[in-house]
């Protein structure tokens, strides 16, 4: 599966190409999958300086054919992360570049918890322990362990500010992030759930928005 500005992709293991389905009026720009295969995505509607389309989160059942919306209908979705009993997501509201929050629900969007809020976060994943971590805008890492209920900020070095800092969990659950210097913009790890971090022999990161990993642990980016 594969999230776009202008909808909703599969394909599959047999298949060269891939097949676009629409995705209400919006631009896709996150997804999520569920053990029992249930595809999560985030609606992100913008065009320039002006915002439209249908942001939020939405669920399918049904491989993408059609979807069904579960709410934060006011705030575009940066980010999402399913684990055994919660959704989270990492959620902006419009026009502000440096105003967002973390939200979570255990009922499939019937209702919603948010904190903390007055960041920013690009992105956010979760390991199978459903350990969730958050990537601010800026050089911070926050994790939860207890589904939401408390946050603890773990800094990465000195980073510069950019819009789009990714964030990807391995199966082995190592951590994986971008960080930018002036004269660096690399790839770091964390192998100790974003205590320590080292840096990547990679040279494939300039650019890179967003990262995801197979079952045999190979990155994408």
């Amino acid at each position: 599966y594969a999230a776009a500005g202008n909808g909703f992709y599969v394909s599959t293991l047999i298949s060269a190409t891939w097949r676009q389905i629409p995705f209400s009026n919006s631009m896709v720009s996150s997804l999520a999958i569920s053990a029992d295969g249930t595809i999560y995505a985030g609606g992100y509607g913008v065009s320039g300086i002006y915002y439209y389309g249908d942001r939020g989160v939405y669920y399918s059942t049904n491989r993408g054919e059609s979807w069904t919306f579960i709410g934060q209908a006011y705030s575009h979705v940066d980010g999402l992360a399913k684990t055994s009993d919660c959704l989270f997501g990492a959620f902006r509201y419009p026009g502000c570049v440096l105003t967002g929050y973390i939200g979570w629900t255990t009922n499939n969007g019937t209702t919603w918890n948010t904190a903390p809020e007055g960041q920013v976060f690009s992105a956010i994943a979760a390991n199978a322990r459903g350990t969730v971590f958050a990537r601010s805008r800026s050089n911070a890492v926050l994790r939860s362990i207890n589904s939401g209920a408390t946050w603890d900020t773990l800094r990465l070095r000195a980073s510069q500010y950019f819009s789009k800092a990714p964030l990807a969990v391995a199966s082995n659950g190592y951590l994986y992030t971008r960080i930018t210097e002036p004269t660096v913009d690399k790839l770091v790890r964390s192998t100790d759930k974003g205590e320590k971090w080292s840096d990547l022999d990679s040279t494939m990161t300039n650019g890179v928005v967003s990262l995801a990993f197979n079952a045999s642990n190979h990155i994408f980016g």
